[in-house]
């Protein structure tokens, strides 16, 4: 909480605090975000834990006001069911029609539509978030027709088995 609030004290721009234990090897506990959700100069949270208990108290326990946006795709219509204001979402690069019909269904409150999107999204997020990673997100990101291109060193492209798997699926996820 030190850092953030040293961080917040001395920009000039609000902050949004970045939650990704899996990367960073730290996880900010939910009533330390509760605690600094009060600073005037911090304004929202990326929660990439892919917790949705988590997520549920931080809705809970931060100021009013203050902005929980998820980063986890796996977890996307739960957490906005409960309450997330939105989503910050790598999988959305590869997938992004898909991403954008589970917020749609959300808002229009179409919940079994939005389950329905999650469901279909589950294995390809999984894929290109944890099992393969960046390298799996640029490939996937190269077959929906965008530019993923070649992860840099020390990541590679992936191998033909994973190309596989990644081209499987996302096929019903194009568009």
């Amino acid at each position: 909480m030190l850092y953030f609030r040293a961080v917040a004290d001395q920009t000039k721009i609000p902050l949004v605090i970045y939650n990704w234990p899996q990367a960073t090897g730290l996880d900010i506990p939910a009533d330390a975000v509760a605690e600094l959700s009060h600073h005037p100069n911090i304004i929202a949270i990326k929660e990439s834990s892919g917790s949705l208990e988590k997520v549920l108290q931080m809705l809970r326990e931060v100021k009013t006001g203050f902005q929980v946006l998820v980063g986890s795709a796996p977890t996307l219509a739960s957490s906005l069911a409960a309450g997330a204001v939105g989503a910050i979402l790598a999988f959305a690069n590869a997938a992004p029609y898909a991403t954008l019909s589970i917020w749609e269904a959300h808002r229009t409150r179409e919940f079994d539509a939005a389950l329905e999107w999650q469901n279909r999204i589950g294995r390809a997020a999984t894929l290109v978030t944890t099992k393969y990673g960046v390298p799996g997100l640029k490939y996937a990101m190269d077959l929906a027709g965008y530019y993923g291109g070649p992860p840099r060193l020390p990541l590679v492209v992936p191998c033909p088995q994973a190309k596989s798997e990644i081209d499987e699926a996302f096929r019903d996820l194009r568009g």
